[in-house]
C-alpha cells in the first residue's frame, strides 16, 4: 500500500470501523502513556470566543471529555474525510 496514493488514503480511513481500529492501537500499544491526543491538545491556545476548525479530525476523539478545558463562548467545526 502505499502511503501517498489519493485512493490508498482513502481506502485506509473508508469508515468509521478502519479509522477506529487505528486508533485504537496507536491507544493501546503506545508508550507515552499521557497520549498523543491530550498533548495536542495541550498545545492549542485557546482564548474566549475564538472559532477553531480542525481538518482531518478522524473520529474526533481529541477533542472527547474536553468540555471542561474549552473557553466559554469557542465555537469548534471538525471535518474528516472519512465517514
Amino acid at each position: 500500500m502505499k502511503m501517498n496514493d489519493p485512493i490508498s488514503v482513502e481506502n485506509m480511513y473508508i469508515s468509521k470501523d478502519t479509522l477506529s481500529t487505528r486508533v485504537n492501537l496507536h491507544e493501546k500499544y503506545s508508550i507515552n502513556k499521557y497520549g498523543w491526543k491530550n498533548w495536542v491538545f495541550d498545545q492549542y491556545k485557546m482564548r474566549k470566543d475564538i472559532k477553531i476548525i480542525e481538518f482531518g479530525c478522524g473520529t474526533g476523539i481529541a477533542w472527547t471529555g474536553k468540555n471542561e478545558q474549552i473557553p466559554e463562548g469557542v465555537s469548534i467545526m471538525l471535518t474528516d474525510i472519512s465517514h
